[in-house]
């Protein structure tokens, strides 16, 4: 005897009367496939805004980065020995970095002066590259994950204020 007839056996004898229930199929859409579709593209979508959402939030923005790369140079950057004619002058300097932090040396270039003759450009260029090379000698300390942000860095060095870009 099955196990299926065994308790319908048992439930007899208990008294108890056979449940009967109609099964009746059902049509299935003819959408269901399409909607299953946009239903799960939905919340892979939905996964994918989530999951970048979190890399954004994880991630320091542009400006944040700029300002601790200015924040730790500007600590090394000694202008004091500087004639007035070089004070005065507005260096934009640039360098490339390895996703390790570290400088690369041969990359700092002056991109750009301003308010001064070459020899007052070339002489703040001067404190300018030792404040670099005395701060990021030991690497930069910038999550690698953002190094796209920060390989190439632009820095404006002026005695009134120091900006990164």
């Amino acid at each position: 005897m099955t196990r299926f007839a065994l308790i319908l056996s048992l439930l007899a004898s208990l008294g108890a009367a056979p449940v009967a229930a109609d099964v009746v199929p059902q049509m299935r859409p003819d959408d269901l496939v399409e909607r299953n579709r946009a239903a799960a593209t939905a919340a892979a979508d939905v996964q994918e805004q989530v999951a970048q959402t979190e890399v954004e939030a994880a991630t320091p923005d542009r400006a944040a980065i700029a300002a601790r790369i200015s924040g730790a140079i500007r600590s090394c950057w000694n202008v004091t020995n500087l004639a007035d004619e070089a004070l005065a002058v507005r260096i934009n300097v640039a360098f490339e970095t390895t996703p390790e932090g570290q400088l690369i040396r041969e990359s700092i270039e002056m991109t750009h002066y301003e308010n001064g003759t070459q020899d007052a450009a070339e002489e703040a260029l001067g404190a300018a590259f030792r404040a670099i090379m005395r701060c990021a000698e030991m690497g930069l300390d910038l999550p690698p994950e953002t190094h796209p942000i920060w390989q190439r860095v632009e820095m404006i060095f002026d005695a009134a204020s120091m900006v990164t870009r």
